[in-house]
């Protein structure tokens, strides 16, 4: 799906003489693979908790410029495409591991940092408060894609 809305964007950017970012992308196989189901109340609604949530990170990270080629950034949006899934569907469920977030929060302090902000939004426009768990995960996938970005930048 991700490949065909490669596809999609590059169609529109050249028929419409657009420059639409490539995040686009991922947000037309969101909809593709929704389609399938034929929700497509669940597939606008995942694409807006979808990318507000990127945006957040965007922008807590100085506008960075996700590389959507990579399988960081990959394995990101389909957890935040599940999350949003499960959360429509109120089908979170999960284990506390409190001991293991506690290890995570401390050595990746920024990517927790964007994690609250995240907390923040879903608390404020959705009245969800994310699991220890929700936050954990996202902690990873945030630290994972800004050390790989960073890494980028080295080469």
């Amino acid at each position: 799906e991700y490949e065909i809305g490669l596809e999609l964007l590059k169609r529109v950017n050249q028929t419409f003489q657009v420059n639409l970012v490539v995040d686009e992308a991922g947000f037309f196989a969101l909809h593709f693979v929704n389609a399938e189901d034929g929700s497509k109340t669940d597939s606008y609604q995942i694409s807006i908790i979808v990318h507000k949530i990127l945006d957040i990170v965007q922008k807590y990270y100085d506008n960075l410029k996700f590389q959507e080629e990579n399988l960081y950034y990959q394995r990101f949006l389909t957890h935040l495409k599940y999350f949003a899934q499960r959360f429509l569907h109120k089908e979170l469920h999960y284990d506390e591991n409190g001991e293991l977030f506690q290890i995570i929060k401390e050595q990746y302090k920024d990517a927790y940092g964007c994690v609250k902000m995240i907390y923040l939004m879903m608390e404020d426009e959705y009245h969800y408060q994310l699991t220890e768990d929700e936050m954990l995960y996202l902690t990873i996938h945030i630290q994972k894609i800004t050390e790989d970005q960073k890494r980028l930048e080295t080469l």
